[in-house]
Order: C-alpha cells, then sequence, then structure tokens
C-alpha cells in the first residue's frame, strides 16, 4: 500500500497545494491576475457610465447650478474611493499625483504680509 509520502520526491514539499503546483503554473497564475485586474476596471467603467446617465437625469431635475456642483464633487470623490478599494492602479496613481500636487500649492503659498 503506497501513502502519500511514497509519492513525494525528495527535496519537496508534502503539502497538497504544493504536490500540485506545475512549472507552467505560474503564467497561469499570473494570467488569472490580469483577469481578475480586467474585471475590476470593467466593473468600475460600469459604474462610471451608470453615474454618468444618472448624472443627466439629475441636473436636468434640478435647477441650482450649487446643487450641480455640489453633486459632481461628491461623485468625483465617491468614484475614487471606490477605484481604490477595486485596486486599479491608474486611478491611484493619479490620486497619489494630485495629493503631492495639493501639497506642493500649500507648501508654496506665499507669505502675504
Amino acid at each position: 500500500m503506497e501513502t502519500q509520502a511514497d509519492d513525494v520526491t525528495p527535496g519537496t514539499d508534502a503539502s497538497p497545494g504544493a504536490m500540485n503546483q506545475t512549472p507552467s503554473s505560474a503564467p497561469a497564475s499570473d494570467s488569472l491576475q490580469a483577469e481578475r485586474e480586467a474585471r475590476q476596471v470593467e466593473r468600475f467603467l460600469f459604474l462610471f457610465a451608470l453615474i454618468i446617465l444618472l448624472s443627466v437625469i439629475v441636473f436636468d431635475a434640478i435647477d441650482s447650478a450649487f446643487a450641480s456642483l455640489l453633486i459632481v464633487i461628491l461623485e468625483i470623490i465617491f468614484l475614487l474611493v471606490i477605484a481604490r478599494l477595486m485596486g486599479i492602479k491608474e486611478i491611484g496613481d493619479l490620486t497619489a499625483r494630485l495629493g503631492r500636487w495639493a501639497k506642493s500649492l500649500r507648501n508654496h503659498d506665499p507669505k502675504t504680509t
């Protein structure tokens, strides 16, 4: 009767996950990660398009420019948060650059006397 330990070649890990991995599993896991990232981007773009469509409907019903501006600002903040939660790298990079730019504006603020 063979045991699991007999099937394992010397110098390898005997855990079931380690036995199932093959040299070609690394490209497969990279492909899976790329597919997941593509789906996250697709979901974000769907949310973005939905928010744009809903904004058009709401802006048509609202006569106040201030309320429209407030809604746009809140939508931008919401989209930035959702993008960061979904792990979209481009939006994360953009928000980091905007943060550095805003910080540089504060640091270079001329002192008035």
